[in-house]
């Protein structure tokens, strides 16, 4: 390489990585602030969208979770999610893991 191109390169802004397009359960909780149960529980609750599954992955769509927030967001505050319902999500979500880990014990 000459020196030129090493100065070119050198004062090129490098760009950020693109953002995914669909993530896992833990990176959508990581991205909403809460923890993996309760994005599951959310998910059987209706209020976020249903998953798509690619090979033996479950992932959400990035945009379709950013519609719902503002969707949620839009809202009149009355109309928005309750805490309660963010709690409920939560058992509705361990309760659905801790099935999930019982089946694959029984499996063994």
């Amino acid at each position: 390489m000459s020196a030129d191109s090493n100065e070119v390169r050198k004062g090129a802004k490098r760009e950020a990585p693109p953002s995914p397009l669909l993530v896992n359960d833990a990176d959508l909780a990581r991205m909403l602030g809460i923890a993996r149960p309760t994005v599951w529980g959310l998910y059987k609750r209706g209020v976020l969208p249903a998953p798509v599954k690619i090979g033996g992955s479950t992932r959400w769509s990035v945009r379709e979770v950013e519609a719902v927030i503002d969707r949620l967001l839009a809202a009149p505050p009355e109309e928005r999610l309750p805490a309660e319902a963010l709690a409920h999500a939560s058992a509705l979500g361990a309760k659905g893991q801790a099935a999930k880990r019982r089946r694959r014990m029984a499996e063994r």
